[in-house]
């Protein structure tokens, strides 16, 4: 596994990442995920790989294994200055948990990421996700609104704003 050098193991995960990006850009979100594990495996301290992996196994419907690479993310994150990060990491993990019943738990990790930032984008957008999954696609269209007003080109409230908008439809 990391059977180089330190300064050839980071160049060998540099080129996983870069292949990673490629496959996921062409939504080749398996292979992608290969690439980005490669990466993490080679330079397991690097939190942007393991945001990636994590990223990667929701977007192969793994969100149990999802949730559990966030949650390794934020104990990593916890204690360190650079907050956006840790936002991000407890509002995507809530949204897996939402993706698998556990809407208790969710809440709790999105209404932690919105206490950092009340209008953080993904907050919003998990929050909403977090309603969808729950059967209350009211609730969740209103956030979502809030969501796509400060962001409307995000691509991740679109793709959870048409879902609820057919949700809705009759």
């Amino acid at each position: 596994m990391n059977e180089g050098s330190p300064t050839s193991n980071l160049i060998e995960a540099q080129a996983a990442y870069d292949k990673g990006e490629l496959h996921h850009s062409n939504r080749r979100f398996e292979s992608a995920l290969h690439e980005f594990k490669r990466a993490h495996q080679l330079a397991p301290d690097n939190d942007r790989y393991l945001f990636k992996v994590a990223a990667s196994y929701h977007n192969t419907e793994q969100y149990e294994k999802s949730a559990e690479m966030y949650a390794a993310l934020i104990a990593r994150l916890e204690n360190q200055p650079f907050r956006e990060a840790l936002l991000l990491a407890l509002a995507y993990r809530g949204g897996n948990l939402a993706m698998l019943g556990r809407f208790e738990e969710a809440e709790e990790l999105i209404e932690k990421a919105l206490e950092m930032d009340s209008v953080s984008v993904i907050g919003l957008a998990m929050k909403a996700q977090l309603f969808l999954s729950s059967g209350r696609p009211r609730e969740a269209l209103t956030h979502i609104q809030r969501a796509h007003e400060i962001d409307p080109g995000n691509k991740i409230v679109s793709a959870i704003r048409n879902r609820i908008l057919n949700h809705l439809e009759p």
